[in-house]
């Protein structure tokens, strides 16, 4: 399983394989990121559902609030999450490495080849998240080695379906992974520390199989700007602060 924590201090030990920097020769910036592990506490996943709010939307800024898991089948891995960006817009992103075909989703949606560490398919849909609203980000194991996603917002009552991404016959949700927020300046070699504005987002437990709940097991932030994220396990939740302003 990938992990794609930029500059990440450490590589969890439940996950088989972690890719802590950028790619090589790459002029990279310092910008903020957050990360919490979870455990789903199910060895037969069949849906799950990452709950998150954006209390604090960062306004003109490029953002990924993101949910990492990874296969039994040790080759494939991916993220599906939702993202802001500098120019107003926004994207509903679902992504798996090593993925062989795609199954399209709901009107406005569309799938495509990637190659970013590595390679593979990415379903998506061109949308803001809007600050408050609670979303849930479920992946759901569809038969025959296909795995879809969709995008519930539950303040809204509306629902966005990714599309479904091929894994090989067999394959099974692994029961751990990382949520993470990345600021995605950090490929942007003047990106700075102090550029970065405030963010904070809410994580409730994920959801498994519809009813049982997992819940985050450790939590840490990017060493490029530790002093200005934060997270905060209360309760359930991961509570995540980036870009946090200094006195």
């Amino acid at each position: 399983m990938r992990i794609l924590r930029r500059g990440a201090p450490a590589c969890a030990a439940a996950l088989l394989t972690l890719l802590c920097a950028a790619p090589a020769g790459a002029a990279t910036g310092k910008t903020p990121g957050t990360y919490s592990d979870f455990a789903l506490g199910s060895a037969a996943v069949s849906t799950v559902d990452f709950p998150i709010v954006i209390e604090q939307d960062p306004g003109q800024e490029n953002v990924f609030w993101s949910n990492q898991f990874g296969f039994r089948d040790g080759e494939v891995g991916g993220y599906a999450g939702i993202q802001t960006h500098d120019n107003g817009r926004g994207l509903y992103l679902f992504s798996l490495w090593n993925s062989t075909a795609y199954r399209a989703g709901g009107s406005g949606t569309y799938c495509q080849k990637f190659s970013e560490d590595g390679s593979g398919y990415s379903c998506r849909a061109e949308l803001r998240p809007a600050q408050g609203h609670r979303y849930r980000v479920r992946i759901a194991d569809e038969g025959g080695g296909w795995f879809g996603a969709t995008i519930f917002d539950d303040t809204a009552g509306s629902s966005v379906r990714l599309g479904s991404l091929q894994t090989g016959s067999g394959n099974a949700l692994e029961p751990n992974g990382v949520s993470w927020v990345e600021y995605f300046d950090w490929n942007d070699p003047n990106a700075t520390c102090e550029q970065a504005h405030y963010s904070r987002a809410r994580w409730s437990a994920p959801i498994v199989n519809g009813g049982a709940h997992g819940s985050f097991t450790s939590t840490s932030v990017s060493p490029s700007c530790p002093a200005y994220s934060k997270v905060t396990l209360s309760g359930a939740d991961a509570v995540h602060e980036n870009g946090i302003p200094q006195s």
